[in-house]
């Protein structure tokens, strides 16, 4: 138990979103969320005895939304921990847990883009898919080796593809039906992952990424 012990590291991701997503953005300059509003009254200019006065009228488009859409309701956990062997790099994720959950019974809902913010210092290599090949961890395959590197997979999406970039185009998979009345929809999200063997000298959770992930209405 002492041996397991001294090359178990604690990996914590942090998910950046909340309990409710909405079928909205961010307001411009003249408006907030995907909600229509009207400036300040100004009193018209008088000229050779007739009044004028103009209106600058402004777009604000989301390039996702659906006329007729409503408030959408989804979940995912705000963190996951992973358990990191910092002797062969080897990275046990959870089993079937991490998931996105559609809690509305309107609609049917899909993540359409996603973002990986890498945390504390840490970077993101390409995921070779040799290192769990027939379904077991193969140290010979994974060629990691400076510290506080990674390399990971959500739900097939390899991080180091979409790290610090704005986001991505998805397809199939990420689609989450609607709850039925009784029980929730849910999108199941695997993660496979693993480190650079060696050289990690973080013996507490320590923050390696934030993955952000964009929702509508499907």
């Amino acid at each position: 138990m002492k041996k397991l012990l001294a090359v178990l590291l604690a990996i914590t991701i942090v998910m950046s979103m909340g309990v409710v997503a909405f079928a909205a953005h961010d307001g411009g300059t003249h408006g907030i969320d995907s909600e229509a509003a009207v400036g300040e009254q100004k009193e018209l200019a008088t000229s050779g005895g007739s009044q004028f006065g103009k209106t600058d009228f402004y777009l604000n488009i989301d390039k996702n939304a659906v006329s007729g859409d409503t408030q959408i309701s989804a979940t995912i956990p705000l963190w996951v921990c992973m358990y990191a062997y910092g002797g062969d790099g080897m990275v046990v994720t959870p089993a079937d847990a991490y998931k996105i959950l559609n809690t509305g019974t309107d609609t049917d809902i899909k993540v359409y883009a996603m973002r990986a913010l890498p945390q504390e210092g840490w970077t993101f290599n390409t995921f070779d898919s040799s290192v769990y090949s027939g379904g077991g961890y193969v140290r010979a395959n994974n060629t990691l080796t400076a510290a506080k590197t990674m390399a990971m997979t959500v739900n097939g999406v390899d991080l180091s593809t979409i790290s610090d970039s704005e986001n991505t185009d998805l397809a199939a998979p990420w689609k989450v039906v609607k709850n039925n009345g009784t029980t929730d929809g849910e999108l199941k999200l695997p993660l496979q992952a693993y480190i650079a063997p060696g050289g990690v000298n973080e013996g507490d959770d320590t923050n390696v990424v934030n993955v952000m992930y964009f929702v509508t209405a499907a």
